[in-house]
């Protein structure tokens, strides 16, 4: 089995996404491919009051391909605020919110020029909390069309969509979520620990195949 998971970064990623890199004591993140439009690199799915609600980190627009690495978030729009509110809505009764909030509410009001920056300091204040062990957390340093030996390719395996879709290696353990009757597997992970807090890292180990 490769040791190492060759993996895009996502915004605020789902559970299935930490699953995965669970599984791997070292992961390198894509920054150096062409940056794709409307996937998880700059999006995730929570759950509100009445819905799955979509939250997208807003980037500027530029001329021909950009790789990913170069991709600069939009400050021009207030949606830092904007996605605080909605995780505040969302999960400020959870019994959890409490107690994660501050770190990631730093991490967003930061005002990360590059939205890579953004997604790795995500990343790395979910594997902390986690307790996940993952040995190295590397960004790749060019293009490899195909990986080297030893490597775990799953770039663009995990795409967004409604109902939040669970890839084949995935399987979902259900806990106890704020709103409906019928769980939603496969949000992001800030619902995973907004809700289940310590529990979180066995929920995440059960749920890879």
């Amino acid at each position: 089995m490769p040791d190492t998971l060759f993996i895009e970064p996502h915004y605020f990623p789902s559970v299935a996404y930490l699953a995965l890199l669970s599984r791997y004591p070292k992961v390198v993140l894509e920054v150096h491919e062409h940056y794709p439009k409307q996937t998880y690199r700059n999006r995730c799915y929570v759950q509100g009051a009445n819905q799955i609600q979509l939250l997208t980190v807003p980037v500027r627009k530029e001329k021909g391909k950009v790789p990913t690495h170069r991709v600069r978030i939009n400050h021009d729009e207030p949606w830092a605020a904007q996605h605080w509110r909605t995780l505040q809505s969302a999960y400020g009764n959870a019994p959890f919110f409490d107690f994660f909030a501050p770190d990631f509410h730093d991490i967003l009001l930061r005002k990360n020029h590059y939205l890579v920056d953004l997604s790795v300091a995500i990343l790395t204040k979910c594997l902390e909390i986690l307790q996940l062990e993952v040995q190295s957390l590397t960004l790749s340093q060019t293009y490899h069309s195909v990986v080297p030996a030893g490597f775990f390719d799953a770039r663009s395996t995990l795409e967004p969509g409604l109902p939040p879709v669970c890839p084949p290696y995935f399987r979902p353990v259900a806990y106890q979520q704020l709103f409906g009757n019928n769980f939603v597997p496969n949000l992001s992970v800030i619902d995973l620990l907004f809700c289940a807090g310590s529990r979180a890292n066995s929920i995440i180990r059960q749920s890879i195949r």
